[in-house]
């Protein structure tokens, strides 16, 4: 499965794009821009794993070549997330200033800012709608396509990625009818 990972902070990140991890646990690693007022770096490292999965580590080399491992540490659900993420957990660290190589569980993101981009992808409000007055199929491709948009910017392997939108618009509770 490939997937542009694709989660938010303020409106411009770096994703890595990343196939499922051969580990375990990681379903998918990526790195995302964040204020350098939030993070040193300006980078923070993400990871998803199966909700009850420990979170991993990330393993970071700096220029001299010494490596080390920072713990991740699980991020807050955000409110009206239920049930449709209650399978996943998010995992957050800080990338430490200066990092020219960064992993986790063995699958490689982005350590640092690229110093050229060729090729830019840009992605937006994208999101799939649970509200009062609509509830969208959100597991049917064709009524919600964030699935195969994402496997198509994977494909095009861009440098970096623009996303300023929501990819999940949960306004209201899930009807219990449309729950699995």
């Amino acid at each position: 499965m490939v997937v542009a990972s694709a989660v938010a902070l303020g409106c411009t990140f770096l994703p890595s794009i990343a196939s499922a991890s051969t580990s375990t646990s990681t379903i998918t690693a990526y790195s995302l821009v964040a204020p350098r007022s939030t993070a040193a770096s300006g980078i923070v490292a993400r990871a998803v794993v199966p909700a009850g999965s420990p979170c991993p580590r990330l393993d970071v080399e700096d220029a001299s070549g010494t490596a080390r491992s920072v713990r991740m540490h699980e991020r807050p659900r955000p409110e009206r997330t239920s049930p449709a993420f209650d399978s996943l957990t998010v995992c957050s660290v800080h990338m430490p200033s200066g990092a020219t190589h960064a992993s986790i569980e063995g699958q490689p993101i982005p350590a640092a800012m690229p110093t050229k981009v060729d090729r830019l992808a840009m992605l937006g409000d994208s999101g799939c709608r649970i509200s009062s007055w609509e509830v969208q199929d959100c597991a049917d491709t064709s009524a919600w396509p964030l699935a195969r948009i994402s496997s198509a910017i994977a494909a095009d392997r861009p440098d970096a990625i623009l996303f300023n939108g929501d990819y999940f618009y949960r306004e209201a509770a899930c009807p219990s009818t449309d729950q699995a």
